[in-house]
């Protein structure tokens, strides 16, 4: 369980709970390979789930892309948006302002970044 805690729990899809949840898609994924073969599976992430290099790179070459992946990897601060976005539509895609807010929206829904809290502004 500790196991699946490290990888799988802390994904926070609301700003109304300080609850963490299991992906569950990957907590299936985890269970399923240590029931069939006794022992961890060799790959922590299942494959169809993982991030689409095409996106990362995307992503990455987007104004504030680069530099947001960095922040997001780093272990000193929290990636930090006014809001994110709800939609992404073709239009947004091709004309809205690619901003970190942006950047981190596409982050969020990828399931790459999670909510931490909400500051007051």
């Amino acid at each position: 369980l500790a196991m699946m805690r490290t990888f799988y729990n802390g994904y926070r899809f609301s700003p109304d709970t300080d609850q963490h949840i299991y992906n569950p898609t990957l907590a299936l994924y985890f269970l399923k390979a240590f029931q069939r073969d006794c022992r961890y599976p060799r790959e922590i992430l299942d494959s169809n789930l993982a991030m689409d290099r095409a996106k990362m790179h995307y992503i990455s070459r987007l104004p504030e892309g680069r530099q947001l992946i960095f922040d997001a990897l780093a272990e000193t601060d929290s990636v930090r948006v006014q809001r994110l976005a709800d939609r992404f539509g073709v239009e947004d895609m091709l004309y809205a302002p690619k901003d970190t807010d942006f950047v981190a929206s596409l982050l969020y829904y990828f399931g790459v970044l999670t909510l931490g809290g909400i500051t007051p502004f």
